[in-house]
């Protein structure tokens, strides 16, 4: 009985509570719909929580130099507190995208994948159970670490994810191994995630209230070169180093009751042949992030199988500006309702097609870039 208790009991007295004092407070919105990164540039490393809880400074960045301790968080952003480990992998053919979140009183993994040649697609979400979520140490982003708890695994009869730091035969590059085996949909993936160690991050420092109390911290990482192969079913996709990529973004949030957010991912080639990634704030070639000025997206919210126009409209950076359009392909629609609790999640599969320019004004073109496109509102 008593182990029962401490098993259930315990986090729904704890899941009730959380819902109650979330629902009375539930004033407390983020003006932030895009979460788009400050375009201060964070030059200093220091801690991410100050010693009154609130979040240290407001910006992008190019490495991690904010050093995130949950023990500098106050009782009730540890109560608050989101932390999620998301993955993709990118190629000609495939989108695979596959993540493990930790939201305090229960977990989840999740996987899913669209072939752009047959237009198929699968999915699989599973909450885990309180006493079962995984361990999401702060540092699994760095591809350096020799700490075992800086690894990523969870295991159960569905779900396998195990991902993990190896030697590398190059003294440049830095290597994730990287294993997920998805029993309900029959997919097994194994691949190596490859990071130059001249590769940039796009780091996020995002204030969400003005008290700085509410935040979102994020370390973001494209154009990672992969290798290996995933197995749909006996039908086998390889993975192809020279033509696809990958992707980790790494989040630790304390997320207002009402959330909302757009996200926007496009991976392939420029037309001149860099590596090129691009998101609703920056984009990459090969290992170096460049800065966007604030972005504006027009698309039509009742019906997403319409295109997206997608353009820069500030002028805070010198230069660095794009016009792209999106090309949707196919929309995955998932709402969740429980009146306390709400999420309304969709992800738009398509093409990503247009120009950017850095901040030397250089113009850099793409055309059919695959991409995907998430607009969430969650109540939480």
């Amino acid at each position: 009985m008593v182990k029962l208790f401490r098993t259930f009991g315990v986090p729904l007295i704890l899941g009730l509570s959380y819902f109650i004092y979330t629902y009375i407070n539930s004033d407390i919105k983020s003006d932030s719909a895009e979460l788009q990164t400050p375009q201060t540039k964070i030059s200093t490393p220091g801690q991410l929580i100050l010693a009154n809880h609130s979040v240290n400074g407001a910006g992008y960045m190019l490495s991690a130099l904010r050093e995130f301790n949950e023990q500098d968080l106050s009782a009730w952003q540890k109560f608050r507190l989101k932390k999620f480990d998301y993955y993709d992998v990118i190629t000609e053919d495939f989108i695979l995208t596959f993540a493990i979140a930790d939201v305090f009183i229960a977990g989840e993994v999740r996987l899913n994948f669209f072939d752009y040649n047959t237009k198929e697609y699968k999915t699989f979400r599973k909450t885990v159970l309180p006493n079962k979520v995984p361990k999401l140490s702060p540092n699994t982003h760095n591809f350096a670490s020799k700490k075992p708890e800086d690894n990523v695994s969870y295991k159960d009869e569905d779900f396998n994810i195990q991902i993990k730091n190896i030697k590398s035969d190059d003294p440049e590059v830095e290597i994730k191994e990287v294993f997920v085996q998805c029993n309900p949909l029959n997919i097994g993936l194994e691949f190596y995630m490859n990071k130059h160690k001249e590769q940039d991050i796009h780091g996020a420092v995002v204030p969400l209230t003005p008290d700085a109390k509410y935040f979102f911290y994020a370390l973001k990482m494209p154009n990672l070169p992969a290798e290996g192969a995933l197995d749909l079913n006996g039908r086998v996709y390889p993975i192809n180093p020279n033509t696809a990529s990958s992707f980790i973004d790494w989040g630790r949030a304390v997320f207002t009751y009402n959330t909302h957010w757009l996200f926007l991912r496009g991976q392939g080639f420029a037309e001149d042949g860099h590596r090129f990634s691009v998101s609703l704030d920056s984009f990459f070639l090969n290992h170096t992030m460049h800065m966007l000025n604030t972005m504006e997206t027009k698309f039509d919210e009742n019906n997403l199988m319409n295109p997206f126009n997608i353009g820069t409209v500030g002028t805070a950076l010198k230069n660095s500006q794009c016009e792209m359009i999106f090309a949707p392909q196919y929309v995955e629609k998932k709402i969740v309702n429980y009146v306390i609790v709400h999420s309304d999640m969709r992800v738009v599969y398509g093409k990503l097609s247009g120009w950017v320019t850095d901040e030397n004004n250089k113009k850099y073109t793409f055309e059919d870039v695959n991409a995907y496109f998430e607009v969430f509102k969650t109540k939480w």
